[in-house]
């Protein structure tokens, strides 16, 4: 069960995931929590914490994580140039989303070192791509 908390890095799975357990194995009838009752909570449980907290994201901060979830990893410069196309925001309003999904726990954006200055940063999901765009079509 820790292998799946420490995947997520959200102890709110962690909790969700032993009543979702609790609740197979009573279920079934068994006195003790089986690795088939972790295993199917959590599938219920692991989507539930993301999804619950991009419904609660702004419109461009939705459309920014949409981009990042598509593009897999991508440098900031080539990620501002398609979230200006698609929403005509500038750039300082583009870091500070970043910034938000980065404190949000949604997205890395680490500095590479390399470019002007050793400034540029890569930008990727802490998720699985499939799994945030499936939240973000739901909210």
């Amino acid at each position: 069960m820790v292998s799946y908390v420490e995947k997520t890095e959200d102890l709110r799975v962690g909790i969700d995931l032993l009543k979702r357990s609790d609740f197979n194995a009573e279920r079934r009838g068994g006195r003790t929590i089986s690795s088939a009752d972790i295993e199917k909570a959590y599938e219920a449980s692991k989507l539930l914490h993301i999804c619950r907290g991009i419904s609660l994201l702004s419109d461009p901060e939705k459309s920014l994580l949409d981009l990042i979830a598509r593009k897999g990893e991508v440098q900031a410069g080539e990620l501002y140039k398609s979230f200006h196309e698609l929403t005509q925001l500038g750039y300082t309003r583009f870091y500070g989303i970043v910034n938000r999904l980065q404190v949000l726990n949604y997205v890395d954006a680490d500095f590479t070192g390399k470019g002007q200055r050793g400034r540029t940063r890569i930008i990727k999901t802490k998720y699985e791509a499939e799994d945030i765009l499936k939240c973000l079509e739901k909210s």
